[in-house]
């Protein structure tokens, strides 16, 4: 399939999945993750602990948990899901078994260049896309997806801005400025750091 090709469901890769678990693990233990998944049903709760890193999972059955996360947080779901975000960068960088941490120590618009087309491999249809605006700023578009839903765009925000912050960035500035939740063609992220 090619990324213009429309598709009626978007689906990620299961990492995500691993990561939103382990990030429930990580903040309040496993007996809360254990207990966010028994407010699913039954195959839902199958699908979750039994997640393949490499296996396909439908966008909004990712979404109803990453709901259930913030709600259990009781903090603004936006500022949850950039967490979930940044957490993501944070194992993909750690030094001895990230799947990044080859970037560390290089400028963040190289990872930055190079992520946007991996994150064609995370989605089953869709097209990301980097453009510098300046030495230390981009944007990051993606287009073609049949949809999209807020704790996806909140944790892509979350994940750019804490892989740049890793990567020496300062200062980082990072605001989605379209959105396709808000009628928009696209989901667009600018981002800025000293």
């Amino acid at each position: 399939m090619r990324y213009w090709e429309p598709v009626d469901e978007l689906r990620v890769r299961g990492w995500v999945l691993l990561s939103r678990m382990d990030y429930v693990r990580s903040r309040w233990g496993e007996a809360v993750l254990q207990e966010l998944l028994s407010r699913l049903t039954p195959e839902e709760q199958t699908q979750w602990r039994q997640a393949n890193v490499n296996g396909w999972y439908e966008l909004r059955f990712v979404e109803r948990f990453e709901r259930l996360i913030a709600e259990y947080a009781g903090e603004d779901p936006d500022a949850v899901y950039e967490a979930m975000g940044a957490f993501s960068a944070e194992r993909a960088f750690h030094p001895e078994k990230g799947q990044y941490r080859r970037f560390l120590g290089k400028p963040p618009e190289l990872f930055l260049k190079l992520a946007a087309a991996w994150q064609n491999e995370y989605y089953n249809a869709g097209l990301t896309e980097y453009y510098p605006t300046g030495v230390s700023s981009c944007i990051i578009r993606t287009r073609y997806i049949p949809y999209t839903t807020r704790p996806n765009c909140r944790s892509n925000l979350g994940f750019f801005r804490r892989s740049i912050e890793i990567l020496g960035g300062q200062d980082v500035r990072a605001e989605e400025r379209r959105c396709l939740l808000q009628g928009d063609a696209w989901c667009e992220f600018h981002f800025a750091w000293q």
